[in-house]
């Protein structure tokens, strides 16, 4: 009887087969070879599902005019979908890549052009645009307070302000809240700050927050100085000035302490409001009045660094007669 002749390969993928196919006992550890290939072939829940969609990213934080390119990797042979569901917030073109537009969020889907059920969805969070006009508000505050505010984001649920003092390295977050201004407190009088505020809104995918606005130098006003009081004043010469008769008188004060500035000010009979009549670093002021009028004068010291100023308490009114004669 003659035997078939094989070709070797053959008889290689038979050798295989008995090898695969030989029972094993559960207390017999498989052949190394067959473990190997155990490990290499793909289990059910392991198998490539020529019915879905992946996404190399689920879910995409960013900023308006950022853009992303999504990788996918989908059912082979298949012409893939990209649509945004709002392109609005974010837009996307034919082959994955995200344009982000303005605050809000969205959802970018690809599906299968001919089967839209097979689809795969990357949520995206989009901040608002960096607040602008940042700037320090002259309120009456104490010396430990800064007001400051900014021009409102648009799409903005809320603000953070990020504060360092002059000389230190970093930023650290003052506070979270959702009005265009605000005032800092407790800080250190007579001191310079550095102020940033971003605009964040709050998405389904966490807080997206805007790139800070520009560095706001700001100053607490300094320490309020000491007392002044008027010494002496004297009448002088009779002038025109702007067409009505003046007469020039001379006024002199104390020195008060911790003061670099003076404002003297001026309150005829029957007004309410004082008029001011100087402004000076001096503690002596040559001024003028209309003839023939009574003035009560008053000094208020006043401390001034980095712009911002303190007045002190002001003095006691000194009554000066003004006559035509």
């Amino acid at each position: 009887m003659k035997h078939k002749k094989y070709p070797a390969a053959v008889l290689f993928c038979l050798l295989q087969l008995i090898i695969f196919t030989t029972p094993v006992r559960a207390d017999q550890a498989l052949p190394e070879s067959a473990q190997a290939t155990d490990q290499s072939l793909p289990r059910a829940s392991q198998a490539t599902d020529n019915r879905q969609i992946l996404l190399d990213k689920s879910q995409l934080i960013t900023k308006p005019d950022h853009h992303h390119h999504l990788v996918a990797s989908g059912p082979a042979g298949k012409t893939l979908i990209w649509k945004s569901s709002d392109p609005a917030v974010a837009e996307v073109t034919g082959d994955g890549e995200v344009a982000a537009k303005a605050a809000g969020h969205c959802q970018i889907i690809a599906s299968v052009a001919d089967d839209p059920a097979i689809c795969a969805v990357c949520s995206i969070a989009v901040s608002p645009r960096s607040t602008t006009d940042l700037m320090q508000v002259a309120e009456k505050t104490d010396q430990k307070t800064i007001s400051i505010k900014w021009k409102k984001a648009a799409g903005a649920t809320s603000y953070r302000i990020y504060l360092r003092k002059k000389g230190e390295e970093e930023f650290t977050l003052y506070k979270t809240q959702t009005s265009a201004k605000a005032k800092l407190k407790g800080l250190k009088k007579e001191s310079g700050y550095q102020v940033r505020v971003t605009a964040c809104i709050d998405t389904p995918y966490g807080l997206a927050e805007s790139d800070p606005a520009d560095a706001l130098s700001v100053y607490t006003a300094p320490a309020k100085p000491g007392k002044t009081a008027i010494t002496g004043y004297e009448r002088k010469k009779i002038t025109f000035f702007r067409g009505s008769l003046v007469r020039i008188f001379s006024l002199r004060w104390k020195k008060a302490k911790g003061a670099n500035c003076y404002k003297v000010y001026a309150k005829q009979p029957g007004k309410k409001k004082p008029l001011l009549l100087a402004t000076t670093k001096k503690c002596s002021a040559s001024l003028y009045g209309g003839t023939g009028h009574s003035y009560s004068v008053y000094v208020v010291p006043c401390r001034k660094k980095h712009g911002v100023e303190t007045d002190g308490k002001k003095s006691k009114p000194c009554n000066i007669d003004l006559p035509g004669r």
